[in-house]
């Protein structure tokens, strides 16, 4: 499987230690709020669908700041450079 693969679907899951809650969970000492707004847990749908620290990345690679989460699986490869950007 490669890095690639296993990336997105860490992501897809949740699961990701780049995402701050869910290193929380792993490392209670990790402050688990988005290191790009501070506003809420750094959760993939946070990330994805609401931060605006990420607004212009989803705008430039998506066309649009409004995403579902189905765009992880309808846009991989999409998916993988919005993480290579933002996380």
């Amino acid at each position: 499987m490669s890095k690639d693969a296993v990336l997105l679907a860490q992501i897809r899951s949740g699961h990701c230690i780049l995402f701050k809650s869910y290193h929380h969970l792993m490392d209670p000492t990790v402050d688990p709020m988005c290191p790009r707004c501070g506003e809420e847990p750094h959760t993939v749908e946070h990330w994805l669908t609401e931060c605006p620290g990420t607004a212009a990345a989803r705008l430039d690679i998506f066309g649009s700041v409004n995403l579902p989460l189905s765009v992880l699986m309808e846009e991989p490869k999409k998916a993988l450079l919005m993480s290579r950007r933002t996380l």
